[in-house]
């Protein structure tokens, strides 16, 4: 049997990956893990190297990331920052990214 991302959680592994495939289901699996707090284990790292391996992007790995301080406030989402900066720069990802802006001030 095949262990997916979401798979690192908990979730069975056909309840969303024949609706979402590998990004969606990476994208879905860092973001439960940053709700229930993983980022203080191993499991945190484990779970974003195999979502890099599921064709999560670094770019979509970090807005996973960064959209959680909304939802769950900047204490939680801290330590997972911290977590995929130290797997994506241990995968040889230069940080900062790339900016990703589509607007500016004046189309704003």
């Amino acid at each position: 049997m095949k262990r997916t991302t979401l798979g690192a959680f908990g979730v069975p592994a056909g309840l969303l990956a024949a609706a979402l495939g590998g990004a969606g289901n990476a994208a879905i699996a860092l973001a439960c893990g940053i709700a229930w707090m993983t980022a203080w284990s191993l499991a945190a790292h484990d779970a974003l190297a195999r979502a890099l391996d599921d064709g999560l992007t670094p770019v979509m790995a970090k807005e996973v990331v960064y959209q959680a301080a909304d939802y769950l406030g900047l204490g939680r989402m801290l330590p997972f920052l911290d977590a995929a900066n130290e797997v994506l720069t241990g995968r040889g990802v230069t940080l900062p990214l790339e900016p990703q802006g589509t607007t500016s001030e004046a189309d704003r």
